[in-house]
């Protein structure tokens, strides 16, 4: 019995280690996501001049789970045209810090407002922002996501030998 709970334990402390491992990943992903949809957004509306439903919908075929479910969020906000929706939009990505989410939102809230000129400047100069973004958040999965796994590892293992 004892040796079964120490193994739950020992299960559990890992599971812990790995899912902060996806944390990094989950906000690695969703920032090279944004920032290729502002390459997209570019393209699209510089010489397409595709309508930004059309872009989104296209979009959304290749991007990552978290990104697609804000960008499915996005597109409601944009159906619905309701203020206090827009809030919502990010309101479930906990990857993301207060700061970030404001970010997108003041991003996002602006978005399609402008003529196109003016529309791919706004674009460039945000994709310039969340680049660094993105190769911090790069640059943090590959240290710390490892470090946290065998971290969380050697935690369990020492509450092994601790308590066999």
């Amino acid at each position: 019995m004892k040796i079964m709970l120490l193994l739950i334990t020992f299960v559990c402390i890992v599971l812990i280690g790995i899912m902060i491992n996806n944390y990094y990943k989950k906000r690695k992903n969703f920032f090279c996501d944004m920032c290729a949809f502002f390459d997209c957004l570019k393209v699209s509306i510089s010489y397409s001049q595709n309508k930004l439903n059309e872009i989104i919908c296209d979009f959304k075929k290749t991007c990552g789970k978290e990104f697609f479910e804000f960008l499915v969020k996005y597109e409601k906000h944009l159906e619905s045209n309701n203020e206090k929706e827009e809030s919502k939009i990010c309101s479930d990505l906990k990857i993301l810090s207060e700061k970030e989410k404001q970010d997108i939102l003041k991003f996002f809230s602006k978005l399609g407002s402008l003529g196109v000129d003016e529309e791919v400047e706004k674009i460039v100069l945000n994709k310039n922002l969340f680049l660094k973004t993105k190769e911090r958040c790069e640059e943090q999965e590959r240290k710390l996501s490892p470090l946290y796994i065998k971290l969380f590892v050697v935690l369990a293992l020492g509450v092994l030998i601790i308590f066999l």
